[in-house]
């Protein structure tokens, strides 16, 4: 059917409320009519093309029956009234104008993949019942709106796709909102890609693919999108392009085997926990952010790695199964954004093994005291973080949960505490950096501990773990623990640097825990360097001894009011280079000592005194011109001259048994007895 001069003819229809309209070929093709109108009907099919020069208008068919268009359909306007009949477009189209679809039936576009449907000034779809899409809607810049809380959107092809680009023509596009849930028709068939251009935002405000899950969601291209609802698809979730520095969000939970981002600058925001399968290297280069909650669970089944991103903000718990997570490098900063964050390579206990977890750029919080981290690689995997943690915002507490030994690269700094509950026996967490905490917690567990790097720990610390403590790899190192320390249930201690506190004790090992001096001088001062002259005891429970004979000293300050007790030998294994007494308020060695180079006794409070229960074996004793008293009661032997400079009483001996050797000779003038 056509006219005879083109957009003149125009051609009314009305069956009634019982008869049907059927159009077997093309109408308007050949000349087109100006308006095509169906003014009531029982059904209308259209089944060959239709074109008008200026409207098709559907005024009116039955409630729950359909107008067709099978063919292609080409008009400026398209008009739908406000009744309860359904619309299908099979056939393609091509309307010039923009479509605001007020019919209360159900809405059909395209019933193949191949399909492209041309509202080139845009559409809105909110007023059907319910909307299916099977090919290809497209606009030249003009926004598309289908669906709302009453109209769900339903993918019907293998693939569907909304583009306001009109394939690239208009690359800014326009907007693009999905307003109820969308879902396919056979779980993991159908996929949708969405492309709203550079200029265009899209909003999916309900679900995708909850109902029945769709294949793949590819976002093409967007100034921004945001899916409000959980999102789930059988395939995979594909994140091509958005415009530098906008986001995609995820506010529902995202479910999907596969999630890919690509090399572009867009931010990805993922606020509502997540499930995917398999790995995920996040590829975009703008920020990525994991949760906005304390209870956000991310579960990456296959492992994740960020590095990419210009920064990474954590906000509740990311998960594997036993597979490795890599946030961030050294232009890839983690921020903490909630009270507790977790990362946890055993999926909750699921599997104990764990993985690795590598914190490869600065880990700081968003404000001063608040937000705490808690790591758990499990019993085979290794945490590795290679700069600072806290130093530019602090973290409230930081947690070793398990690991197959955790190495810290840099500083961290806490504002409430650092707690190392498990690692595997015999592998050590590791503080490279300087430690700063008010409260350093260890459980009794078989792992080892070393602080290489410094520390400063406000409260007092009682070392609870069973392996060996290492306190410094440096003569400069300085660890200040300003509440005292007590070690007696680790293995073994190592010492290589200068332990603090600010009067507070000091307890270093016991009958099954050495010391073991490692660096060139190690210092005990319970004196904070003079800065709380009264001091505090120190006690050294068990042997003490260097690496290599006549090497590795030890200065011991008490200050004036600690005791010093040395329950065992000192040097015995292998020898000190020297040992010095800076001050106390009374010494006692209750074993042997020795050293290659000396023992250098510099002062102790008047009429207090310095005792050696045990033999005393070095080349130099040396006496400051103090008021202490000096007691040798386990024999000694001195290689060079004494010439006591004290000025207590000096006691030689408590037994007929007891030798002193001193080989080159000794004075004794200065002291009173």
């Amino acid at each position: 059917m056509d006219g005879t001069l083109a957009n003149t003819q125009s051609l009314s229809l009305n069956a009634g409320t019982g008869g049907a309209i059927a159009a077997s070929s093309t109408i308007g093709t050949g000349t087109s009519l100006a308006t095509l109108t169906v003014t009531n009907s029982n059904g209308a099919t259209f089944s060959g093309a239709v074109t008008t020069g200026t409207s098709v208008v559907l005024t009116d068919t039955t409630d729950a029956t359909a107008i067709t268009f099978n063919g292609a359909l080409t008009t400026p306007t398209l008009t739908t009234a406000a009744q309860g009949y359904n619309l299908v477009l099979n056939g393609g189209a091509t309307i010039t104008n923009a479509v605001s679809f007020a019919h209360t039936g159900t809405l059909t576009l395209g019933n193949d993949a191949a399909d492209v449907l041309l509202f080139d000034g845009g559409l809105t779809a909110t007023d059907p019942s319910g909307v299916t899409l099977n090919g290809t809607v497209r606009t030249s810049g003009d926004a598309v709106s289908l669906g709302d809380g009453n109209t769900a959107l339903t993918l019907a092809g293998t693939t569907s796709i909304i583009d306001t680009t009109n394939n690239g023509g208009t690359a800014a596009g326009a907007g693009i909102t999905l307003g109820g849930a969308v879902d396919g028709t056979l779980a993991n068939t159908q996929s949708l890609s969405l492309n709203a251009g550079t200029g265009g935002a899209i909003a999916a405000s309900s679900t995708i693919g909850t109902g029945t899950s769709l294949a793949t969601l590819t976002v093409t291209n967007s100034n921004g999108a945001t899916f409000s609802g959980a999102v789930t698809t059988g395939t995979s979730v594909v994140l091509t392009d958005t415009t530098d520095a906008t986001a995609i969000t995820f506010n529902g939970a995202l479910t999907t085997p596969t999630l890919t981002t690509a090399a572009q600058g867009y931010n990805l925001v993922l606020n509502g926990g997540a499930t995917i399968t398999n790995a995920v290297s996040f590829a975009h280069t703008g920020t990525l952010t994991l949760g906005n909650d304390a209870a956000d669970v991310l579960l990456f089944d296959g492992g994740l790695t960020a590095t990419d991103p210009s920064g990474v903000t954590l906000n509740g718990t990311v998960r594997t199964s036993g597979d490795a997570v890599s946030l961030g490098d050294g232009n890839t900063a983690l921020t903490l954004a909630g009270t507790t964050s977790i990362i946890d390579t055993t999926n909750n206990g699921g599997t104990a093994a764990g993985a690795g977890i590598t914190l490869g750029g600065a880990v700081d919080g968003t404000l001063a005291n608040t937000q705490s981290l808690s790591l758990n690689a499990g019993t085979g995997g290794a945490i590795a973080a290679s700069s600072t943690i806290g130093t530019g915002t602090s973290l409230a507490t930081l947690t070793v949960t398990n690991s197959n030994g955790a190495t810290f690269s840099g500083a961290v700094t806490t504002g409430t505490s650092v707690v190392l509950t498990d690692t595997t026996d015999a592998t050590a967490i590791t503080f490279n950096g300087a430690l700063t905490t008010p409260t350093l917690t260890t459980a009794a567990q078989g792992y080892n501990l070393v602080l290489n790097g410094g520390a400063t720990i406000t409260n007092a610390v009682s070392f609870a773990h069973t392996g060996t403590l290492t306190l410094g790899n440096d003569a400069a190192d300085v660890l200040l623990f300003d509440g005292g320390l007590t070690a007696t249930d680790p293995s073994g201690v190592t010492l290589n640097g200068t332990v603090r506190t600010s009067g507070d004790a000091v307890s270093l090992g016991d009958g099954n825990t050495a010391l073991t001096l490692a660096g060139t001088t190690s210092i005990i001062d319970t004196t904070n360097n003079g800065g709380t002259a009264a001091g505090a005891g120190i006690t050294l429970g068990g042997a003490v001894d260097g690496t290599l004979a006549n090497t590795q000293s030890l200065s011991l300050n008490a200050g004036t009011g600690g005791a010093i007790a040395a329950s065992s030998t000192i040097g015995t294994g292998t020898s000190l280079a020297t040992l010095t007494v800076t001050n106390s308020n009374g010494a006692t060695f209750s074993g042997a000592v020795t050293t290659g180079t000396s023992v250098v006794l510099t002062d102790t409070t008047d009429a207090t005194a310095i005792t050696f229960n045990g033999a005393l074996t070095t080349p130099t004793l040396t006496t400051a011109a103090q008021g202490y008293n000096l007691v040798l009661n386990g024999g000694a032997t001195i290689t060079n001259a004494v010439s006591f400079a004290h000025t207590g009483t000096l006691t030689l001996g408590n037994d007929a048994a007891d030798v002193l050797l001193f080989d080159g000779g000794l004075t004794a003038t200065d002291p009173r007895a």
